[in-house]
């Protein structure tokens, strides 16, 4: 049995020449494509209705819907129910002067004052027409007052109730965002009543109240619904929040069914929700050729009930206790949050199946366990350390007792004896601790079906591993649905080899992943938008959270920082706390020496001694380096060392140094031997020991110039990263120069000033570009995604590194040329203030020139093998489809090899541009551009100020869209940077209009994304 919900939102009728009064049959169509005896069907309007909310728009509106009503009857097996929300368009804003001074001293009021009934009723009466159209639709409508209205119906059994709140009744006809208010007492009871599901309907999302009621309000309306739609923004999208203290809830903002001024633009969405297993699909359409037409389709999601009656009888958790799962551990502090909570910072990582026999085919949120564990009621994750395996528990732990489990932590270091009676007194324990004293015996009473124990950490259970199995077998006597947790370097086998296997064949097991570039992205954009969401816009969201991203990921490089939740934390809050005084190192260095700083810290290492492990450090870095085996070296050797270096410098103990450097996890030990624990220690240290002795010392200087002739290979390219974060020294710059500049020196540079005509001709002609309205947060996640997807598939290669003594082959010729750039970059930004503008302004030039010179060799290539690409394409597709006419296998494959080389000549454009983009390096850019005013450096230009948000260079974009208006190539080229801009940062309506005119870039508003339980692509 499913409920369908239409979702209408922003209508705005205004006059019966309104072009979607005349889309009435279409609509009805889509909802008749629902139709089923079985289910039923609610049309849900969030808002703005009418236009200005007179009598004669609502009459249009009424005879409109009653339309859908007449063309829809026998479909479902009730009428079409209706529920509605007024939003500031369905306010009469004429002449009421007295209506915006109560409002105007209302803001003035604390957050949470209530609001007397009698100045209410002031506000509210530009409603009075929007009332009078709602009560003639009152099917389920149960009115508390006019600021929240229900609508209670009853489905096959299944109680489902929509909260109307009414958050206009204070908007103003100039409408600022933070300027609304609505009074909190409307919420007192609420949490007490039952319902299967509970659908919050408004019009205004949370983030348009007053500063100061927004964290509140946020919370109580979490709290209370799981599912909540709105409108206003004219911007869908559908989305769920996690949360230890408010649970799950769907979120979701409406399409905009009638834009002002554009009577042919209307869109809208349809959920279907299943009220026997408690899910939905979302699918949006958008009216396209005289009908509407399905353009996105959601995956079935889990909605997360709070209100059914499953949950109104539960055993209350000891507030104590959830001060403790509301911890979140770790020291962390944010500057605009007084107390972070584990909700503030937790993102659920991925998990993957593990089996030692086969390799996992694929990973999902491990949120989705609540899902699952009906089918896999047994289920053991393994993980790294500090990969978050505690936090992950103490989240799931919230998330299960919100949707009617009861359940049960058990900390595995406390298990230290597996007698029934010892494990039975800790079982008591845990109750009491968790859910009072007096709970034991209504706990153990409760059925298996609704309880759950997690046994955390259950490596560190002080038994043997031959015992391990008989704590498994006791609480699966007790539990059907068990979560374990554990170190990844726990040896399952050992378990296995014991008398019972049976238990730990029951288990599911699986492994925590790290933290890809989609995870990375919603943690960044958790703790940027902290203390401070409430006014935030999505366009200055996205700028913070841009800069992070860029920022965050540089740091953690190739695998130089373990991609786990702690450390990603810990980089975000150097970032945030804005101060870099205190480091000794330029750009990204300081993050380095802040990460290796806080690790020592925790280990009690003061201040005063931080100079001489630094010391120690780098020595210890360059005798691995020097050493036979510098991955691993024998703990004879560093006692070795370590005694030479007592003798120089001070007196050290070489045990009890090591002890502190492997709890610090600076080393870790392996056998007889030790390793740095993570590459960003080793290279920090041993650029640090480069920069300070490179002078003078001929063994140092023959290893960087080593490292820069063989830029290409990682380990090479690492250290000079690395000893670049601790110096500029002018005499490594120069060798990196001059590496960089005999890089296709054969050739010169491009300039797209008449030198492209062969590559234009080669690819002929093709369709204009366009642009599709998407949200820009949208595009960054699947972006995201997309770089995961390629990442894992680039990790599962085994590619081998090996010097080149002759002439570099073609790949390893452009890995060292980025190498390069990215190096040359990151001194720039960071020495931005240190370094002369004539420097800067000549590294800029080899920057630049270099992949220009890769471009002329890339397209005589191609002039040279011009039909190669086109036959390849072609061969590949035939392996796909061989039913496909060849003429237009042919077609595909050119139109296919223009997209690769358009592909290229971008990348190679757009890479340089964003190694130096910057606020503190644009003159330096420009004047760089400005003395070699090819095409080619006009459109790194516009590249590098489009990689920043902030306003668009339409001057620039607008010359140089006049002078390569005859080569089509260079034009496509500049199109694709700007559409680059246009997707992922937000930009305003007029701003796209402008510079969409300019390129000739066609404008389109429907969103065309394809689901599929793998994940999502843009078509």
């Amino acid at each position: 049995m499913s409920l369908i919900i239409v979702h209408l939102s922003d209508i705005h009728i205004k006059t019966d020449k309104d072009g979607i009064l005349s889309k009435v049959e279409s609509l009805a169509d889509v909802v008749r494509s629902y139709q089923n005896k079985k289910d039923s069907c609610a049309i849900v309007v969030s808002g703005d209705i009418a236009f200005s909310g007179n009598k004669s728009q609502y009459l249009l509106a009424a005879s409109f819907f009653n339309g859908v009503i007449d063309r829809t009857k026998g479909c479902f097996s009730r009428d079409v129910s209706f529920v509605f929300a007024p939003g500031n368009h369905d306010c009469d804003f004429s002449d009421n002067p007295v209506r915006d001074v109560l409002i105007d001293s209302l803001k003035s009021l604390e957050p949470e004052s209530n609001v007397k009934s009698a100045i209410i009723d002031q506000c509210i009466a530009v409603q009075d027409e929007y009332f009078n159209f709602r009560d003639a639709f009152r099917d389920g409508l149960v009115e508390e007052n006019k600021l929240w209205s229900k609508y209670i119906f009853n489905f096959e059994g299944k109680s489902v109730c929509f909260e109307s709140l009414n958050f206009s009744w204070s908007s103003q006809i100039s409408e600022q965002q933070g300027g609304l208010i609505y009074p909190p007492s409307l919420f007192n009871g609420k949490a007490e009543e039952s319902f299967d599901l509970r659908i919050f309907v408004f019009h205004h999302p949370l983030n348009w109240f007053k500063q100061g009621q927004y964290q509140s309000l946020r919370s109580k309306v979490r709290n209370l619904s799981d599912i909540t739609l709105s409108g206003h923004e004219h911007v869908d999208s559908v989305s769920s929040t996690d949360d230890a203290r408010e649970g799950t809830s769907v979120l979701i903002e409406g399409c905009c069914f009638q834009e002002t001024g554009d009577s042919s633009f209307s869109e809208f969405g349809v959920l279907s929700i299943d009220l026997n297993e408690y899910v939905f699909s979302y699918e949006k359409y958008s009216f396209h050729d005289e009908k509407y037409v399905k353009v996105d389709t959601n995956l079935a999601r889990k909605i997360f009930s709070k209100t059914s009656v499953n949950n109104s009888n539960k055993i209350k958790l000891k507030d104590e206790f959830i001060v403790w799962l509301t911890d979140p551990g770790a020291n962390f502090s944010h500057p605009y949050k007084n107390k972070l909570l584990l909700s503030d910072i937790f993102v659920y990582p991925d998990i993957e199946e593990f089996s030692t026999s086969i390799e996992s085919e694929g990973y999902f949120k491990s949120s989705v366990l609540l899902n699952y564990i009906e089918e896999e009621e047994k289920v053991f994750i393994k993980g790294c350390e500090k990969s978050g395996k505690t936090s992950l528990v103490k989240s799931l732990y919230f998330l299960f007792y919100e949707n009617g489990y009861y359940p049960l932590f058990i900390d595995a270091s406390k298990i230290n004896r597996v007698a029934s009676k010892d494990l039975g007194k800790l079982y008591d324990e845990v109750i009491s601790d968790q859910y009072g004293i007096d709970s034991s015996q209504e706990y153990k009473s409760l059925s298996r079906e609704s309880r759950v124990v997690f046994i955390d950490g259950f490596d560190k259970a002080r038994v043997s591993d031959r015992y391990q199995i008989k704590v498994l077998e006791y609480f699966s006597d007790l539990f059907d649905k068990i979560i374990v947790t554990a170190d990844d370097l726990m040896d399952v086998g050992e378990i296995l080899i014991s008398e019972s296997t049976e238990v730990l064949s029951d288990f599911k097991h699986y492994k925590i992943r790290h933290f890809g570039n989609k995870l990375r992205y919603e943690l960044i954009k958790k703790w940027r938008s902290l203390g401070d969401d409430y006014n935030l816009s999505q366009k200055e969201l996205l700028v913070r959270v841009d800069s992070a991203e860029k920022t965050l990921n540089s740091v953690i490089g190739k695998n130089l920082v373990p991609k786990i939740p702690i450390y990603i934390l810990t980089i975000l809050q150097s970032l945030e706390s804005g101060n870099k005084s205190d480091f000794h190192n330029g750009g990204l260095g300081h993050y380095y020496h802040y990460l290796i700083t806080e690790a020592l810290g925790k280990v009690k290492v003061s201040l005063e001694e931080l100079d001489e492990f630094f010391g120690y450090l780098g020595q210890l870095s360059w005798f691995f380096y020097s050493h036979p085996t510098p991955d691993y070296v024998a703990r004879s050797d560093i006692e070795k060392f370590t005694d030479v270096y007592s003798e120089e410098y001070t007196k050290i103990s070489c045990d009890e140094r090591i002890r502190i450097l492997v709890d610090a996890r600076v080393l870790i030990e392996n056998g007889g031997g030790l390793s740095f624990c993570y590459p960003y220690i080793y290279y920090y240290f041993l650029g640090q020991y480069i920069a300070q002795n490179i002078v003078g010392n001929e063994e140092i200087q023959g290893v960087v110039s080593k490292c820069c002739n063989h830029l290409y290979m990682k380990e090479y390219s690492n250290i000079i990263l690395f000893t670049i974060h601790h110096t500029k020294d002018r005499d490594l710059v120069s060798d990196i120069i001059s590496n960089l500049k005999n890089i296709f020196d054969e050739h010169l540079p491009i300039s797209f000033d008449g030198d492209t005509e062969s590559i234009s001709k080669f690819v002929g002609d093709t369709a204009s570009m366009v642009y599709q309205e998407l949200n820009p947060d949208d595009v960054r996640m699947e972006k995201s995604e997309f770089k995961d997807k390629i990442e894992d598939k680039l990790d599962t290669l085994d590619v081998k590194e090996r010097e080149c003594e002759n002439e570099l082959d073609i790949l390893s010729k452009m890995n060292k040329m980025f190498k390069i750039i990215d190096i040359l970059g990151q001194m720039l930004k960071s020495y931005y203030g240190t370094i002369r503008n004539s420097d800067k302004k000549d590294y800029m030039f080899e920057i630049f020139n270099a992949p220009l010179r890769a471009l002329r060799d890339f397209y005589l290539f191609l002039e040279t093998n011009n039909d190669t690409l086109v036959i390849e394409i072609e061969e590949y597709l035939r392996s796909k489809n061989g039913d496909l006419d060849p003429a237009e296998r042919k077609k595909l494959a050119e139109m296919f090899s223009y997209e690769i080389v358009g592909m290229v000549t971008t990348s190679f454009i757009m890479k340089p541009a964003a190694s130096v983009a910057s606020t503190n390096l644009r003159s330096v850019i420009h004047d760089v551009i400005d003395e070699n005013s090819t095409t080619a450096f006009k459109l790194i230009k516009v590249a590098s100020d489009l990689e920043l948000p902030g306003l668009i260079p339409f001057d620039q974009i607008s010359d140089l869209s006049k002078s390569t208006n005859g080569d089509m190539f260079a034009r496509r080229v500049l199109q694709t940077i700007v559409l680059n801009h246009l997707y992922l940062f937000k930009v305003s309506e007029p701003d796209k209009q402008r510079v969409c005119s300019i390129l000739d870039i066609e404008i389109k508003k429907q969103r065309q994304i394809e689901f599929n339980n793998k994940g999502s692509k843009i078509k």
